[in-house]
């Protein structure tokens, strides 16, 4: 155990600049349980990821995103734009991107489906997402495949609800 990271340890850092932003004004994973808030940002600092928060997502341009942090506006220089929009879905951004633009968008968590609160499948999907980003097309979903028992609990289920 211990929060010190041994010496010579490798976090892993990505070859990229990334950027994890959220509308919240609040830390980073704020709402999760008393420890596990705590236990990611760390791991994100670690491998030099850049929280911001109090985001306000103005557009995506030839020059990256456009968003304003405390009412200044900003333009964070990107390639890639994957937008998790919490449990209250808010597609403005997306409604903006052109269709014929040669740019990919990409839908997850609640930003593509904010039925429920469901963290594990935003995570899931954005792992998954980022693991084919370079090859994965404009409104690709990243679902987690739906196993056979599953889908024969949720029939179950809607029969019993149905009485």
């Amino acid at each position: 155990g211990g929060l010190l990271a041994k010496k010579g340890t490798d976090f892993h850092a990505s070859d990229r600049q990334i950027f994890l932003l959220q509308r919240k004004t609040s830390k980073h994973g704020k709402g999760l349980g008393k420890t596990t808030g705590w236990i990611h940002r760390t791991s994100l600092k670690n491998r030099k990821v850049e929280m911001i928060g109090g985001v306000e997502y103005k557009r995506v341009s030839d020059e990256g995103l456009h968003l304003s942090v405390k009412g200044k506006d900003m333009l964070l220089n990107v390639d890639h734009v994957v937008v998790c929009a919490g449990q209250e879905s808010n597609r403005d951004l997306w409604n903006t991107l052109n269709e014929d633009d040669s740019r990919k968008y990409f839908l997850i968590g609640g930003s593509e489906t904010a039925a429920e609160v469901d963290a594990m499948r935003a995570i899931d999907q954005g792992t998954r997402l980022g693991l084919k980003i370079e090859t994965a097309n404009t409104g690709d979903v990243f679902n987690q495949p739906v196993s056979t028992s599953f889908k024969i609990f949720s029939a179950a289920r809607r029969l019993l609800m149905k009485d």
